[in-house]
């Protein structure tokens, strides 16, 4: 197994292009918390409430759907599914550690 591994020709071109989406994500998550630094220090209170809001709207249209498939035995789409679990990953795991990264660190301070 180990030769067969020494076998393959590494892709440098592979290689490149995974450096070039790890350097990505690395920029987005900066800006993701320079964008919630900078939303925190706004006077606007749409601004400071919007990811909780979205939060709350989401698990409302999760609710609505599950409701909809238990009771009215009602069936959406995979593609669909798909879609509102990863919004609600993402709209969960970005909010909740984020703040509580943000807590830790003025609590530190």
């Amino acid at each position: 197994m180990a030769l067969n591994f020494l076998k393959k020709a590494v892709d440098v071109n592979d290689v490149v292009k995974q450096g070039k989406e790890i350097v990505k994500t690395v920029n987005s998550k900066e800006q993701g918390s320079r964008r919630q630094e900078t939303d925190m220090l706004s006077d606007n209170k749409l601004s400071k409430n919007i990811r909780p809001v979205i939060i709350i709207w989401n698990y409302i249209l999760f609710t609505i759907m599950m409701g909809c498939i238990v009771i009215f035995k009602t069936e959406f789409p995979q593609v669909f599914m798909n879609t509102m679990f990863v919004l609600l990953g993402v709209s969960v795991g970005f909010y909740f550690p984020g703040r509580s990264i943000e807590k830790w660190i003025k609590s530190k301070l």
